[in-house]
């Protein structure tokens, strides 16, 4: 009878000991450089890639100058940059701390845009969305068909002064910008010698809460497509709101609110709220945060192209 008890206690053991062994804790979001992953009961080392799943009793290598953004079965991200072999389980016992909805909502976005990062792609490259992603806005351009900015086609706008600026068009010597609301009450028009406008909502007198379209035309060279945006400046109230939920959730991230994925979750933050150049100087912090990491350079180039911004 005791054998028996005995087996069936050994059984056991090993049926747990396998089960958290397969007890999924973590998948790859995103890797750059020389990043391995150890398999339980294995010892090889292969190549990790973005897609791969970290299970319990696995390993994880990061070489010098590697980094691997990894998302957690429970919700919430974690990166890893420092040279060194970690455990996948102890890896999951650091991330004990409560999470709120806000955060998590948050973080799983990005965690499903980053997953799904090559078909949101190939849909905008089939849908014809354009956006000169790869120039940027100092260089010299000889071959325009459309004015291309820096500007949002539409967005929430705060109290802080805007600089608008866009690709210079070859010829071209002044610029005509036309601002206008939809209630007819506005219409004003403004010369630039310069491929830029600053928006300054105090001096123009802009009401909050009202919809504003911007218009940027090349006044010398014709057959130039001009760009039109709209914007609408938030009301002091709201504004007071955004940066208090904003602080709540910088508060908790800590110090990861620095980081690449930190960056990215303050970005889509703004991009819920239709403040598109605050998510853009974010989703720009985040990739600069980490360079080279091909999954956040291609959602920040989808981000671009969906809000038609050059930048």
């Amino acid at each position: 009878m005791k054998k028996i008890i005995t087996v069936f206690l050994l059984i056991s053991f090993i049926f747990t000991a396998y089960s958290y062994a397969e007890k999924l804790t973590f998948k790859i979001l995103a890797v750059r450089g020389e990043v391995a992953m150890q398999k339980f009961g294995s010892s090889n080392w292969t190549q990790a890639n973005a897609g791969m799943d970290l299970f319990a009793k696995d390993k994880i290598r990061v070489s010098t100058n590697g980094y691997v953004g990894l998302s957690y079965s429970m919700g919430g991200t974690k990166e890893l940059k420092n040279p060194g072999e970690y455990n996948c389980a102890e890896l999951s016992n650091e991330m004990t701390e409560k999470r709120s909805k806000q955060y998590l909502r948050f973080s799983e976005y990005i965690i499903k845009e980053i997953s799904n990062i090559d078909d949101l792609t190939k849909k905008n490259v089939k849908t014809g969305a354009s956006g000169a992603v790869e120039r940027k806005l100092d260089d010299t351009i000889t071959q325009l068909s459309e004015i291309k900015s820096n500007f949002p086609v539409q967005t929430n706008i705060s109290n802080a002064p805007i600089d608008v600026k866009w690709l210079p068009i070859a010829n071209n010597k002044k610029y005509k910008i036309t601002l206008k609301d939809k209630k007819g009450q506005l219409n004003r028009e403004f010369i630039s010698e310069e491929p830029s406008f600053n928006i300054n909502t105090e001096e123009l007198k802009l009401k909050t809460n009202q919809i504003y379209s911007l218009t940027i035309e090349a006044s010398d060279v014709n057959n130039i497509h001009p760009k039109t945006s709209s914007f609408k400046l938030v009301s002091k109230e709201e504004a007071i709101l955004i940066d208090k939920e904003l602080k709540k959730l910088q508060t908790e991230l800590g110090k990861d609110s620095n980081s690449a994925l930190g960056n990215l979750i303050v970005g889509r933050f703004y991009e819920e709220r239709k403040l598109i150049l605050n998510a853009l100087e974010s989703y720009k912090a985040g990739i600069q945060a980490e360079r080279g990491v091909a999954e956040y350079e291609k959602l920040y180039k989808n981000f671009l192209l969906n809000n038609q911004i050059d930048n």
